[in-house]
């Protein structure tokens, strides 16, 4: 508690009591009278009893004036963090982070995996709204147009905070284009990674963040880039279901959506678990890959371009400029 530092003895005392936070720390009383009456009740600390010496005495008192510091300490720090809680959910702004942690927690990377280009480590924004979501409880899945780099984060920024009732939130940066090729997808992968490995440094007694690693993003960057998604192919009643490169990418957000649920609600799953869960889920591919795929595909024989396989950047729009056959006018 700053510089109200308990003895340790005491410490003990609380935590044994179930005050094992700040916040539950700061609730503890709702007043100085009641905390000193607790002092006395929970924690034998009177100063009135006959057993003890003069220095006994003037001992339990000091003590005593360093449990209420430490409570109104706690207390006030609670009421702020609150306080910062409030408007950064209101203004969908993260908190900033010190600089210097920041730095800590590239260094602390940079030591495991060696010196990582401006061009793949996660902007300031997307550290410190992962650091806070994992704080928060509240985990979302990304999109791929908000991972954004340290390069590219300089270059959209219109300011780089705003002032929210005197405590500075860093502004988001503007959201980028999606990645257009393979080259661009396993770099954006790898800034989102490192976000989740940061914020793992950050809250280690986390328990799902403790299997999030490079490795199971890059087995997962894999599994997209395989015959099973951007590469899937089916030949299929004279017609060849491909998958086009927006069709693998919605499929990609379905199922980092399907692992966020996963870890938020139960069973509670771990990192690594839930995203093995999502890339298994047969409800979610047939939803959002198999079905959307079909329906492309026969869309697209169906305007009169049978077989032909869609740009990576295409997402599917009926040829209005067609002729149509000659013969019976059908429906298309």
């Amino acid at each position: 508690m700053g510089e109200n530092v308990l003895p340790l003895r005491l410490q003990a005392k609380i935590a044994q009591k179930g005050y094992t936070s700040m916040a539950l720390f700061s609730v503890m009383a709702a007043g100085r009278v009641e905390l000193e009456a607790r002092a006395v009740r929970s924690f034998l600390l009177d100063p009135a009893a006959t057993s003890l010496t003069p220095d006994q005495v003037d001992l339990v008192e000091i003590t005593t004036a360093k449990l209420v510091a430490a409570w109104m300490e706690a207390k006030q720090r609670f009421e702020e963090h609150n306080k910062l809680n409030s408007a950064s959910r209101a203004s969908n702004l993260p908190m900033i982070i010190p600089k210097a942690l920041l730095v800590s927690l590239r260094g602390r990377f940079e030591a495991l995996h060696g010196r990582i280009s401006d061009k793949v480590y996660p902007c300031a924004h997307m550290v410190e709204v992962r650091i806070e979501e994992v704080e928060e409880g509240t985990l979302s899945a990304t999109p791929l147009e908000e991972v954004i780099c340290v390069e590219l984060g300089q270059d959209t920024f219109s300011s780089d905070s705003v002032s929210i009732h005197g405590v500075r939130f860093r502004k988001a940066p503007k959201a980028i284009a999606a990645p257009k090729n393979t080259e661009e997808l396993r770099t954006r992968f790898k800034t989102l990674a490192m976000a989740f490995v940061l914020s793992s440094f950050k809250h280690t007694s986390t328990l799902w963040l403790r299997t999030v690693s490079m490795e199971a993003f890059a087995e997962y960057v894999e599994y997209l880039l395989s015959e099973h998604v951007a590469s899937y192919q089916l030949d299929q009643d004279e017609l060849s279901l491909k998958a086009t490169w927006s069709t693998a990418l919605g499929y990609d957000l379905a199922m980092r959506k399907r692992m966020v649920r996963s870890i938020t609600y139960p069973p509670h799953l771990d990192f690594a678990a839930a995203m093995k869960q999502a890339m298994q889920d047969p409800v979610v591919r047939e939803r959002r890959f198999i079905t959307p795929t079909a329906l492309i595909t026969a869309a697209t024989a169906a305007s009169g371009h049978r077989g032909k396989r869609l740009s990576p950047a295409d997402t599917f729009v009926p040829d209005r400029g067609n002729k149509k056959p000659k013969g019976k006018q059908g429906q298309g």
